[in-house]
């Protein structure tokens, strides 16, 4: 990823899903990434770019920006989409977000929420972006390691799939993401 040169202000990444998910699998989100802001520590996230509050991650919001120059667009997912869900129980409607990084050091993170996202929600959730899978790459070197097993990330005309694959181990990880 290149650094924020003007080039990359727009640089983009999107979510389609359910207005509603499932509680259970949204707390294993917010684990997940708790954990992978463990693994790469010389990136500080808080809950907004200028505050000092530390990250939102519960089982009703996840939230979460790089610091001062180091951020862009807060990461911002809640489990429940109020303004559609409450609209209609049975909405059958699609709530919509995205997240501008700029390829600032905090998009390896939302690259990976955003994987682990589609892992866990499976069809409930659809993602893609104004990067290449090649840009995804440390961000899905990531969500592997704090999956536990290797997610493969393939190009559709909708935007990417995601598989799951065999177990990955430590050194596989630090491999990936030293390259």
């Amino acid at each position: 990823m290149g650094k924020d040169d003007g080039v990359n202000m727009g640089y983009t990444h999107y979510m389609y899903r359910k207005p509603k998910l499932n509680k259970d699998k949204f707390l294993e989100l917010s684990e997940l990434i708790s954990k992978m802001f463990q693994h790469v520590p010389d990136i500080s996230v808080r809950s907004e770019c200028d505050e000092s509050t530390p990250p939102i991650l519960s089982d009703e919001l996840i939230r979460f920006n790089g610091v001062g120059n180091e951020g862009h667009e807060t990461f911002f997912l809640a489990r429940i989409d109020k303004d559609i869900a409450e609209s209609s129980p049975k909405n059958p409607k699609i709530s919509f977000f995205f997240c501008k990084t700029a390829c600032k050091p905090y998009d390896i993170f939302v690259v990976a929420s955003l994987i682990l996202a589609k892992v866990i929600f499976e069809e409930d959730v659809e993602i893609s972006s104004d990067g290449s899978l090649n840009e995804w790459e440390d961000g899905r070197g990531l969500a592997s390691h704090v999956y536990g097993r290797e997610i493969k990330i393939t190009e559709t005309k909708e935007g990417f799939d995601i598989v799951k694959d065999k177990p990955v181990s430590e050194d596989t990880f630090i491999k990936d993401i030293t390259k």
